[in-house]
């Protein structure tokens, strides 16, 4: 399981409690961002580790799929993790303090880590090595430094949205 995939899938499920009335959607999204939160998060570095295998509910702190030739004791904590803001989990659907306190230390965490350019290089699907920018990613990134910057003004994440922006 990737925990992209939760935050991506979460507004699909929230949209359809609201236009359902069926609150069962809404909460299973909850709950897996509850679990994730517990299990993964990594608050010193502003991230979460972002696979879990899904028969054991290992996650994984020293593998990933995408650094296969990386031995685990040489494993840096940006293969295994990333801010995983993608679709504002923790902050456009929880609306509670906790979880709007780890939206802004995840968003605080990516502008030490973003790029001169704009993109967020650390994290892949990027690739610092080869150059390659996945843009979608780096704009869903810029999305939700755009929601850090309504919930608190910091025009430094304005700025950080709009250098993606004017990178792609």
């Amino acid at each position: 399981i990737n925990m992209t995939t939760i935050t991506d899938g979460a507004n699909a499920m929230f949209a359809l409690a609201r236009a359902t009335g069926d609150a069962r959607y809404a909460d299973s999204a909850r709950r897996a961002g509850d679990w994730f939160l517990r299990h993964t998060y990594i608050d010193d570095e502003g991230l979460f580790y972002n696979i879990v295998d899904p028969e054991t509910g290992t996650v994984w702190k020293d593998k990933s799929p995408h650094h296969k030739n990386v031995a685990p004791s040489e494993i840096k904590i940006t293969e295994v993790a990333r801010p995983n803001s993608e679709g504002c989990l923790y902050v456009a659907y929880f609306q509670a303090p906790e979880y709007c306190e780890v939206f802004l230390n995840v968003a605080e965490k990516k502008l030490a880590r973003q790029s001169p350019e704009g993109p967020f290089m650390d994290f892949e699907p990027n690739d610092s090595k080869t150059g390659r920018v996945h843009p979608r990613f780096n704009i869903w990134l810029a999305e939700a430094q755009l929601d850090a910057y309504e919930l608190t003004g910091d025009r430094r994440f304005l700025d950080s949205a709009l250098k993606v922006a004017r990178y792609m």
